[in-house]
């Protein structure tokens, strides 16, 4: 007779769990594309559908949720960064206001380990990431044509694109999650259409990378070529693969070089106000060094730099973590992204075929860090799950028993 962990009906449950989470994973970053009126999408899945499903999916197959957590110091220290709000904050508003961080941890684990159990669910994300940037690509350069964008009739945003964002910060990390993968699938060994559909894809999404305007993400378009390029040199075609490529990204600067000069202009000018937010931060640093003040407090406490009525925050996620975490937070934090970078970047760096997989972590990572607001959903909602294919390509594990789903 079979244990209760390999019987039918928990392998059949095993599956369809399986199977209904990373169908909900996929839609996760797709959901997110649409802006506002996809959080009534993407907001259930990361709150209730992911978690549900996870916990479904491991207590079929008896195992212990959190195993990506759980093995690699650097990651389970995150939640730290986080826990000095139970205190600032009280357990209710703490939960209530960071509770897409932690189950945007979740997230990422969930997506670790599809992929290390089926490497073939790497390619779906991939392709997925790669139909986003695509997508919003297009839509970015019809902005840029024709005054407003096509999906939600948005305008640019002064000389800027934003897609089907109100903010072209926003949409930046976005492209820049998107970049890298569409570059690890025209690297590949890929032949006809696939070939065609990726370099498409990269192309309007560098193109589009360029046209928003956003400093940091030119910076992790950056990254993820010097990363792709060695690679390219080994692929079937590839130095004509990324000339077309590169051919884009200089046709979207000469379109936009006016955008770029103001950009630089004003980064080199000394003119953008978020320099001075460190400064202006230091008081309230200074105030609670060893707890902080909460998760959101540095909204209510530093200046607005924008006339757009929006509210500001530290444009950095280590000045927000010591302001709404307190020092020791900031710690914890560059301690995790050490270990975790010498654990998996170190794994994907030691091969040529998989280098170009480090931009799925370092280019978001780069195009959130100063556009972003570190305990936001854009940050749980993206940037785990771009976390989670690095480090789930980083150490890929088959199944080895037919359990596994």
């Amino acid at each position: 007779m079979p244990t209760t962990a390999h019987t039918p009906l928990r392998r059949r449950t095993a599956v369809l769990a399986g199977t209904a989470l990373e169908l909900c994973l996929l839609a996760l970053p797709a959901a997110f594309a649409l802006a506002e009126p996809g959080r009534a999408v993407s907001n259930p899945l990361l709150l209730v559908w992911i978690p549900g499903l996870y916990l479904l999916w491991h207590a079929a197959r008896g195992t212990l949720p959190l195993p990506v957590l759980r093995e690699e110091r650097g990651l389970w220290l995150l939640p730290l960064v986080w826990a000095p709000s139970l205190l600032t904050l009280g357990p209710a508003a703490a939960w209530r206001e960071g509770k897409t961080f932690l189950l945007g941890l979740v997230a990422l684990s969930a997506v670790a380990e599809r992929v290390r159990r089926n490497p073939a669910a790497l390619d779906r994300a991939l392709w997925t990431l790669t139909a986003i940037g695509g997508l919003l690509g297009l839509d970015t350069l019809w902005q840029w044509a024709h005054g407003t964008d096509l999906l939600m009739g948005n305008p640019l945003h002064g000389p800027r694109a934003t897609a089907t964002f109100e903010n072209p910060n926003n949409l930046a990390p976005v492209l820049a999650a998107a970049l890298p993968a569409a570059l690890a699938l025209l690297a590949g060994k890929r032949r006809g259409a696939a070939t065609w559909a990726a370099a498409g894809a990269a192309a309007v999404t560098l193109a589009a990378v360029i046209l928003t305007g956003t400093r940091s993400a030119w910076i992790a378009a950056l990254a993820a070529l010097a990363l792709a390029a060695p690679v390219f040199r080994s692929a079937p075609r590839g130095r004509w693969r990324l000339a077309a490529v590169s051919a884009a990204a200089l046709a979207a600067l000469a379109a936009g070089r006016r955008l770029l000069a103001l950009r630089i202009h004003r980064l080199v000018g000394m003119k953008d106000a978020r320099i001075d937010l460190w400064q202006e931060s230091w008081p309230f640093i200074k105030s609670a060094p060893l707890l902080g003040r909460g998760i959101h407090a540095s909204q209510a406490t530093l200046p607005t730099p924008t006339a757009a009525g929006h509210l500001t925050f530290p444009h950095n996620f280590f000045l927000e973590i010591a302001v709404e975490s307190g020092l020791p937070a900031v710690a914890v934090f560059l301690y995790a992204l050490w270990r975790a970078a010498r654990t998996y970047g170190a794994r994907l760096w030691a091969d040529p075929r998989r280098r170009v997989l480090l931009g799925l972590a370092l280019c978001p990572f780069l195009a959130f860090v100063v556009n972003a607001a570190f305990f936001s959903r854009h940050v749980g909602t993206l940037l785990w799950w771009c976390l989670g294919l690095a480090v789930g390509a980083a150490a890929p594990v088959r199944p080895s028993n037919g359990t596994a789903a």
